[in-house]
């Protein structure tokens, strides 16, 4: 009997201990989960600015090549504008949105994956 009893107090206590760890193993992941939300959330944010950038500069710069002329007859019943100024404009704008992702998208998505 006193032997029963024994074990039925080693089972509870066992059983206890385990409910704590289990408790404390979820706190953990509670906390650990809060602390990387941010991190998740900018990680995912400057991806999908990359993602969206770099499709933007790809389409644009394909446009530029594959219908510039197009392009510059529309630009040039809006203003006064000749060829050379109208393709030193364009070049201008696309090297400045490549210069502004990189900067501002790419490498911030980077550094966050380096330090995930």
């Amino acid at each position: 009997m006193k032997k029963q009893r024994e074990l039925l107090i080693k089972e509870k206590v066992s059983l206890c201990l385990s409910f704590y760890i289990d408790c404390i193993i979820i706190v953990g992941c509670r906390k650990i989960k809060e602390k990387y939300h941010g991190y998740l959330q900018y990680h995912s944010i400057f991806m999908w600015c990359t993602i969206l950038n770099v499709a933007l500069l790809v389409l644009s710069s394909l446009l530029c090549v594959c219908a510039g002329d197009w392009a510059y007859r529309i630009h040039s019943k809006w203003f006064s504008i000749s060829r050379e100024t109208f393709n030193v404009a364009i070049y201008s704008f696309l090297a400045l949105y490549k210069l502004l992702v990189f900067v501002f998208s790419l490498i911030p998505y980077i550094a966050l994956l380096i330090v995930g």
